[in-house]
């Protein structure tokens, strides 16, 4: 028997924020990876593809996924460390 397909439902808000970090030239890599592994889950893509497409190894995608879904921004970059900065400098950067 197959495995469960995990979908990670996203606001509107939480989509565009997303998006941005992956489409800014200055967004880190990590940042750009972990985002991409959260915008393939509302597509109901198994774990392996999610994966294979944003380039981190299965392990890491569950644990992102996971902290995502508990946490939903607030949780994106890890205990200690906030995304809504990031993403407000990020927009910032786009204003600029």
């Amino acid at each position: 028997m197959g495995r469960t397909i995990i979908r990670i439902p996203l606001s509107g808000e939480e989509e565009q924020t997303l998006r941005m970090w992956v489409g800014a030239y200055k967004t880190e890599q990590r940042m750009v990876q972990r985002a991409k592994v959260i915008l393939y889950s509302p597509e109901g893509l198994p774990l392996p593809s999610i994966s294979e497409k944003s380039g981190l190894g299965k392990q890491n995608c569950s644990k992102w996924r996971k902290r995502f879904s508990e946490n939903r921004l607030e949780g994106y970059e890890g205990p200690g460390q906030t995304a809504i900065d990031h993403a407000t400098a990020t927009s910032e950067c786009h204003r600029a």
